[in-house]
């Protein structure tokens, strides 16, 4: 029972950080359309790496193979693309 327990915490952790990820992604991009910018789109697309991309990747992982050492693996790359794409929107602003 307590498993079950941990399991739904895990998705309704990660669940919000992707709703919140979505919606701030989302916020960036319709003000990157709104006002052509390409800082501002790589936030938004950093955000989306950050904020959406790894931690569904990481559910995902984690409901097809119980393999944590995968979904950690997997989670920290994406992260990694994610922070790039923020360092590289916070360089085209201030250069």
């Amino acid at each position: 029972m307590s498993e079950l327990v941990f399991e739904a915490d895990i998705f309704l952790l990660w669940g919000g950080v992707i709703a919140m990820g979505a919606v701030l992604s989302f916020i960036t991009f319709r003000a990157a359309f709104r006002q052509p910018s390409t800082s501002l789109l790589s936030l938004g697309g950093g955000i989306l790496f950050v904020g959406v991309a790894a931690p569904s990747f990481w559910l995902g992982s984690y409901l097809i193979t119980d393999n944590l050492e995968l979904c950690s693996t997997g989670t920290a790359l994406i992260t990694m693309v994610g922070f790039a794409v923020l360092i590289y929107s916070v360089l085209t602003r201030s250069g």
